[in-house]
């Protein structure tokens, strides 16, 4: 009975598609695999209705009816802090709650978050809140998008300067 407990959970993989910094939001795709007992069919689908409660920020819960094929589901989440004019130094932080309840009960999660957006990276600090997954996100540009932004002001000064010092020439002779 024991090893049966500990293998019944619900399996979550997150990942962020795409970070919209205009909209304050990203795109959470969400993949949610019961195992043990709460699944058949090898945690193609719940056995029981099974209910994703989420943090505000995510913009409601996810329901997923028994015996029902669970389909992968795009998900918007409100991002806090910063601001889109501070560019390329902009920064975003959001938090993502996620806690399984299937037949009225809590049930275990097992939890991961990848970042597919290459315009931005995530610092992840992770823990488990009276049994649902938590996810403290922070998000700041990418290295590339960084050194491309600082590259392109670099050469914007240079072309101001050139016209500066081509003027200077027209203007002395």
């Amino acid at each position: 009975m024991r090893a049966l407990r500990r293998l019944t959970h619900v399996d979550i993989a997150a990942s962020v598609q795409r970070v919209d910094a205009a909209g304050r939001e990203l795109v959470l795709r969400v993949l949610v695999t019961p195992r043990g007992n709460l699944s058949e069919a090898g945690g193609i689908s719940p056995t029981e209705t099974l209910t994703l409660q989420t943090s505000a920020s995510v913009r409601g819960d996810l329901k997923f009816h028994a015996h029902s094929r669970i389909a992968t589901v795009d998900v918007p989440v409100a991002l806090t802090a910063g601001s889109i004019t501070g560019y390329p130094f902009n920064a975003y932080d959001a938090a993502l709650e996620f806690g399984p309840v299937e037949g009225g009960e809590a049930v275990p999660v097992r939890m991961t978050l990848t970042n597919n957006d290459a315009l931005f990276a995530a610092t992840v600090d992770a823990y488990e809140n009276g049994g649902a997954a938590v996810f403290d996100v922070d998000l700041d540009r990418s290295t590339s998008v960084l050194t491309f932004a600082l590259f392109m002001m670099a050469a914007m000064w240079a072309l101001a300067l050139a016209v500066l010092a081509v003027l200077a020439v027209l203007v002395s002779a």
